[in-house]
């Protein structure tokens, strides 16, 4: 059945509308895509400076150093207990038949051996409303020294406080360590996502403009009668899923930048330029790295300090169980008189010795704390065990998929070359007639996305390579220098690189 003239001529308008719609649109979207990469083209950062900033600035470095500085706090405190204290000495007391009032200094220190020092001098006064009372003033001083004997005696026992907090201090520091490798693993992974993002929105505007070019194309091989408007409603299909891919990406885009900026902790205010070239990372690994795995990771070396601390925790346990023994000696000089200008002449000597036992009888609780700290010893020799094996395939699995991933890479190259002859030909073929622009479609499908797995792939490997250096425990910044430096045959991939 034949169309009306007005019918066809108002078919053909449509399409032409629909067509300026569509380029017009495009057009909008790629350019304000554009305006969108080079916003920030104040403030170019690479990959090296945006780590070493997000070491610098991010939150999570804040955490850090409070938890280092709570640790030396905690070691402080208990280095503390070993330094000279002066007290003062004061006491009023009144009762039915006389009041006191007494007054004095005293220096106490305890060392690292268990023995307790004390020197110091005190005044009394003692008054009386019913009798008078004789040498109502006295002056004393005074040294002291009591000795743990059985239960706290030695350095090992008397020092474990401060033992314990020196090890949870160097716990902090591996901690902080292994926080500093997690946010850099984090700042690398970001920062590629943002260059691929920005790569994709390139990428993706190049295959829209190719797709208009080829709507265009088959616009005006139609009005001649050498394709049918299939091809033309094919193309206008193909140009629309590109332009919604388009928008995707840039938003995509848009939220990697944000994301950097939330690494850096500071507001987008569309000033960074990331850089344009993707350069391939040559990780640095030590000689027999196998060896020297769990030198270098700081969970292992966390663990090693837990067992240390339950050593120490079981050895306290056990030396608990002995009586708490003390040998007390003390030395006094004494003046008396009827005031205290009497007293300063301190003519009276004082001494005494004893032996005095603070425990009871009853060692219920410290045995029970005795168990529990031998079956902590147990657990944690189990989980070093565990903690043991995982490390060692973590650490294999890190190489596998740094294989894996150079892999696609290379793979990724190849698929490319096929892509961009496979789109010449379907080119050629259409031109001459000989096939569809289905077949020039689909060739551009995988063409774009040949371009865009070189990116991905490469990106992939630099991933893996910095995730392989966070398995064995030596990632940090010099790792990611030395890693970047160019080589021979260097493999970097630029926006234009991949350009058919």
């Amino acid at each position: 059945m034949k169309k009306h003239p007005l019918e066809k001529s108002f078919s053909i308008l449509r399409n032409a509308a629909v067509m300026i719609l569509l380029l017009v649109g495009a057009s909008a979207y790629l350019d304000a895509v554009r305006a969108e990469v080079s916003r920030g083209e104040v403030e170019n950062i690479g990959l090296i400076d945006f780590v070493s900033r997000t070491l610098v600035q991010n939150d999570q470095v804040l955490d850090i150093k409070d938890a280092l500085v709570s640790a030396e706090l905690d070691t402080t405190v208990e280095e503390h207990k070993f330094k000279t204290e002066l007290v003062p000495l004061a006491n009023i007391g009144a009762s039915t038949t006389e009041g006191t009032l007494g007054m004095g200094l005293e220096a106490r220190r305890n060392n690292e051996y268990g023995t307790a020092i004390a020197a110091g001098v005190v005044s009394k006064k003692v008054t009386s409303n019913n009798f008078t009372i004789d040498n109502s003033h006295s002056t004393r001083a005074f040294i002291r020294v009591s000795q743990g004997l059985l239960r706290r005696w030695g350095h090992e026992y008397n020092r474990l406080g401060l033992t314990v907090a020196e090890l949870e201090q160097q716990k902090a520091s591996l901690a902080a360590h292994s926080a500093r490798q997690d946010l850099i693993l984090s700042a690398v992974q970001a920062y590629y996502q943002a260059v691929l993002a920005r790569q994709l929105v390139l990428k993706t505007g190049q295959a829209l403009e190719r797709r208009k070019e080829h709507l265009e194309a088959a616009r005006s091989r139609q009005s001649v009668g050498l394709v049918s408007m299939a091809d033309v409603y094919r193309a206008e299909l193909a140009l629309l899923d590109m332009e919604t891919s388009l928008k995707d990406q840039q938003r995509a885009y848009s939220l990697s930048i944000e994301d950097l900026y939330e690494l850096l902790a500071i507001e987008n205010t569309g000033t960074l330029a990331l850089d344009e070239e993707i350069k391939e990372m040559t990780p640095v690994i030590m000689d027999e790295w196998e060896r020297k795995l769990l030198e270098y990771r700081p969970d292992w070396r966390v663990h090693v300090i837990d067992r240390q601390i339950s050593s120490l925790s079981q050895f306290k346990a056990e030396r608990d169980l002995r009586p708490d023994l003390s040998l007390n000696l003390q030395l006094e000089q004494q003046g008396l008189g009827g005031n205290f200008a009497d007293t300063k002449d301190l003519d009276e000597t004082n001494w005494s010795v004893s032996l005095q036992l603070d425990s009871t009888l009853e060692r219920f609780e410290e045995k029970t704390t005795v168990q529990r700290e031998r079956l902590r010893a147990k657990r944690l020799t189990r989980e070093g065990q565990a903690l043991k094996r995982r490390i060692h395939r973590d650490a294999q699995q890190a190489f596998e998929d740094l294989k894996a991933a150079d892999r696609r890479y290379s793979l990724s190259g190849k698929r490319f070359e096929q892509a961009q002859k496979g789109l010449e030909l379907s080119q050629i073929r259409y031109n001459r007639g000989l096939s569809s622009n289905l077949e020039v479609l689909d060739s551009e499908i995988a063409f774009t996305n040949a371009e865009l797995d070189i990116l991905r792939t490469l990106m992939d490997y630099n991933i893996a390579a910095v995730r392989l250096a966070h398995t064995l425990g030596i990632l940090d910044l010099d790792w990611i220098k030395a890693s970047l430096v160019p080589i021979e045959g260097d493999n970097s991939v630029n926006a234009e690189d991949t350009t058919g």
